[in-house]
């Protein structure tokens, strides 16, 4: 039963009438809380864990007692409060199609802890996960940093039914509960991995850890990716306005979602043509026009349009399939050579020497990409003087790997900041003028235990963009365009050798 911190006659709302809870959060749309009255500083009756907008919203608006109940937190109606931000769209934003005027989901949205222990003994339908989160409120403001909490705009109120979801969402979330539940008992909660699912996924949290059975396993909970939410967020708005259209779908049936998971899914379209050469599939797929000097990336896309049956005038393949919308899944092509070393690097967006000098690293673009991105890796190897479709891996990077781009992040973003990106001029054996630079290479990533570098995102060094401070050796405002990229062992070793 929810206890509140003030007498039920004092609230404002019924909490046993779930409309008039509706009504009394929508209320906050477009004020904040302040409006409302809530105050930075509370009554000391009301105890507010003040870096955090749930807690505001939760004691000091609805004066709900903080707690870790495995109840909702409305119980009576079996509703769950949950709190969200959403971030201004910069422009840059390539994985998300923006939202109310331009704005997309800030992070995954917590469901309450995971226990290792008691989820062994449950079955979905009656799962301490879906008793808490059956039905859904969600308050969401716009973030910005230098603004209190209760000062921030409240532009989305919106609700999450589990039983009126699509039913192959559900489906998909109980099947990815289920995977979670088995990977606890077969693998160990110690090697649990976010990415073992799309939608719904065991995300870590805080320092403390759970014995499960002889280990001692980090403390998760469970989330719905930002992907996923960002999607239904997006749906919801396009149902208001009268312009949802579904998208097609990748499973055909709710049994098939059930028994495979969306790699097994790819994996079987794909299965069929592994170990054929490039020159063969061209034939196979009757792919006309494709020059030899075309990229592995433009044929890997042509091969996975004829294999899913993708128009042609399609460009955006990752938001063509509902499945890959919400699981935020882009391709990539890598060629490796007879060893399984890429034959190159593989490259990310380029991004602007401005936008890496003003972000923090916490809502940083990279950080996103690699924290909230599937990754699509086909394999073509160079064999025997051809080029065969190897290997196909839905990939993401581990959470301990995205710490370790940091470094790098964070070692670029400095020497910018310093003004120090060239260090001198070089001339090759062929009177070729280039540039020795600061910038965090291949082999400082190495010496960072970095698993990422930088280096140029165009063949042209005139392709420049404005820099925030001018650089000291050139006497530059502008340079070259550049991007991050993953390094070539990295991609060998933990992808392509890695067992999926």
């Amino acid at each position: 039963m929810t206890e509140f911190l003030k007498p039920l006659k004092e609230l404002k709302y019924d909490s046993y009438d779930i409309k008039s809870i509706l009504n009394h959060a929508n209320l906050l749309l477009d004020k904040n809380l302040r409006e409302m009255g809530v105050q930075e500083g509370p009554p000391k009756n009301i105890k507010i864990d003040k870096g955090d907008f749930g807690s505001y919203v939760e004691q000091g608006y609805f004066f709900i007692v903080k707690n870790n109940s495995k109840e909702p937190d409305f119980s009576e109606v079996g509703l769950e409060l949950k709190t969200g931000s959403f971030l201004k769209a910069t422009g840059r934003e390539t994985k998300y199609h923006s939202i109310l005027d331009g704005y997309i989901v800030k992070e995954d949205m917590a469901l309450g802890s995971l226990n290792f222990k008691t989820i062994k003994s449950e079955v979905f339908e009656t799962s301490s996960f879906l008793t808490k989160n059956q039905h859904i409120l969600f308050v969401f403001n716009i973030f910005t940093r230098e603004i209190h909490h209760v000062d921030r705009k409240i532009n989305f109120i919106a609700t999450l039914k589990f039983s009126d979801l699509d039913p192959f969402d559900q489906a998909k979330i109980k099947k990815e509960w289920e995977t979670i539940k088995n990977n606890i008992e077969t693998k160990g909660a110690n090697n649990l991995s976010q990415g073992d699912t799309e939608y719904l996924q065991a995300k870590t949290s805080g320092k403390g850890g759970q014995t499960n059975t002889a280990e001692k396993a980090k403390s998760r909970k469970h989330v719905f990716s930002k992907s996923f939410m960002h999607e239904y967020f997006r749906n919801l708005e396009l149902q208001r306005t009268g312009k949802y259209k579904q998208k097609r779908r990748l499973f055909s049936t709710l049994d098939e979602v059930s028994k495979l998971s969306l790699q097994d899914k790819i994996l079987e379209k794909f299965s069929p043509y592994l170990d054929k050469s490039d020159k063969e599939l061209i034939k196979i797929f009757r792919i006309k026009n494709f020059k030899s000097k075309q990229s592995h990336a433009d044929l890997a896309k042509l091969i996975t349009k004829f294999l899913f049956d993708i128009p042609e005038d399609v460009k955006d393949i990752s938001s063509y399939f509902d499945e890959f919308s919400k699981s935020n899944i882009k391709i990539k092509a890598v060629v490796l050579d007879k060893n399984s070393t890429p034959t190159q690097a593989t490259s990310f967006p380029g991004f602007k020497w401005v936008d890496l000098c003003e972000e923090e690293w916490e809502v940083s673009d990279l950080k996103d990409l690699f924290e909230t991105t599937k990754f699509l890796f086909v394999f073509f190897q160079e064999i025997d003087n051809d080029i065969i479709l190897k290997k196909t891996v839905l990939w993401n990077m581990p959470e301990e790997d995205v710490k370790k781009t940091e470094a790098v992040w964070k070692y670029a973003r400095d020497i910018v900041n310093k003004g120090i990106i060239v260090k001198k001029y070089k001339t090759n054996k062929n009177n070729e003028i280039s540039r020795d630079t600061n910038l965090p290479g291949a082999k400082i990533s190495q010496k960072l235990n970095s698993i990422v570098h930088v280096r140029p995102h165009t063949s042209k060094i005139t392709d420049t963009n404005p820099l925030p401070v001018q650089d000291k050796f050139t006497k530059a405002y502008e340079y070259t365009n550049y991007s991050f990229w993953l390094n070539s062992t990295y991609v060998k070793n933990e992808i392509f050798l890695k067992e999926n």
